[in-house]
């Protein structure tokens, strides 16, 4: 009789043998561009997850680092000729070897706060005492001396807003529609303007926006964290929710949770969009109109608009609804270090991979940057001073006329 660690042990050996070690995949992985290590490639984590798989070799630190180091970008799934399933057995390996370990307050986070809306406030009071503590003169200093504390410090928009928000936004019109908002963790606490604009522009376009404080975490924070019990938990409890609320479509703002949410078990009589193709597809049935923007507009490409939901043109097609935008392209094909919690646990990497970012954007001062990406866009801040980084959904608001064609 077969064990279930056996037929995890069968799992990880089945998925890990499509992988045909043909290496075309190392070009486009950036800890390989950064690194030249094979452990740093897909196709050498891939052979230590199956050596691990075939009980080879043992889980050490080494071993760990070098699985850990991943950004879970996907891009080597992209361009692999053999389809093979990167991120299920990736997952499946952060499950085996590399299980959270959780202190008093990352598991009073995972178990208790990110399960629910209303308690995220706990963070955001927590964040606006940290930030008041960080800016006394005698303490910044000793705080500031950790990297971990440092990138979370430079993250943090100054100040910290908060908004009271309603359980629903009625749209101005007589046929209407229900939604419910979908709003990411970050976006609730950090970036409270996009979802302001978000509901704007979907009212605009005749929908009544739904929010509820009984919307758990998508999923993904857990998930990063090898944490998949807490993952199916809020997979679970907005579910629930769903079920709940008289809704015919699901919006997330963040590309990130849309991919999640994307490939999650969510309940499939309710249509999930992320809002680029929701927006862009009520503009061809509802045009708006919008004021002209004689300006320069970077465009970054998030890896999880990319290469897991696919919908990089369309974020260009929404855009071009703008009149006279002029849209610039620079170098996307490498991830920019945020992917999610990593440019936190892995400060240096995330910066060497926003560094060559850097140097093409700031060829562009007195420009937009637009990304769908809370992380992205927190991360790349820090960096920058003249140019102005907006989430698409901002942009549109900022420059729609409110009268329609």
């Amino acid at each position: 009789m077969q064990t279930s660690k056996n037929k995890f042990h069968q799992q990880l050996e089945q998925l890990s043998s499509q992988c045909v070690m043909c290496g075309l995949c190392a070009p486009h992985c950036p800890t390989y561009q950064l690194q030249h290590n094979e452990n740093a490639s897909p196709r050498g984590r891939i052979a230590l997850i199956r050596a691990l798989a075939r009980q080879q070799i043992d889980i050490d630190k080494s071993l760990q680092e070098s699985l850990q180091s991943c950004l879970q970008c996907r891009a080597c799934e992209k361009v692999c000729p053999s389809q093979v399933h990167y991120a299920q057995l990736f997952s499946l390996a952060q499950q085996q070897y590399l299980s959270p370990r959780h202190n008093l307050f990352t598991w009073l986070l995972h178990r208790y706060i990110l399960v629910q809306q209303s308690r995220w406030k706990t963070i955001h009071r927590l964040l606006k005492g940290y930030q008041y503590i960080i800016n006394i003169k005698y303490i910044a200093p000793l705080f500031l001396s950790f990297p971990v504390i440092k990138k979370t410090t430079a993250l943090l928009p100054s100040p910290i807003t908060s908004l009271t928000w309603k359980n629903v936004y009625p749209a101005n019109v007589k046929q209407k529609k229900n939604i419910l908002l979908f709003n990411s963790c970050a976006h609730t606490l950090l970036d409270q303007a996009v979802i302001e604009h978000s509901i704007l522009l979907l009212n605009a376009l005749g929908y009544n926006v739904f929010m509820s404080d009984k919307q758990a975490c998508c999923g993904l924070f857990s998930k990063h964290q090898g944490d998949t019990k807490n993952m199916a938990r809020c997979n679970q409890k907005n579910q629930h929710l769903y079920q709940q609320l008289s809704v015919q479509y699901v919006i997330s703002i963040n590309s990130a949770c849309s991919a999640h949410l994307h490939e999650s078990d969510i309940d499939s009589t309710i249509a999930h969009f992320d809002i680029i193709d929701f927006i862009l597809l009520q503009l061809k049935n509802t045009p708006l109109q919008f004021r002209p923007l004689a300006q320069p507009v970077l465009v970054h490409i998030p890896c999880s608009s990319k290469n897991i939901l696919q919908h990089d043109a369309a974020l260009l097609q929404l855009l071009h609804y703008i009149p006279q935008i002029q849209l610039i392209s620079f170098n996307n094909q490498y991830c920019c270090g945020a992917a999610g919690t990593y440019m936190l646990k892995h400060p240096d990497t995330a910066q060497q991979l926003l560094t060559k970012k850097i140097y093409d954007i700031e060829k562009y001062p007195q420009s937009y940057l637009i990304s769908n990406n809370i992380a992205c866009t927190l991360h790349i801040a820090t960096a920058l001073k003249n140019v102005r980084i907006l989430h698409p959904v901002s942009l549109l608001t900022q420059q729609l006329t409110l009268t329609t064609a």
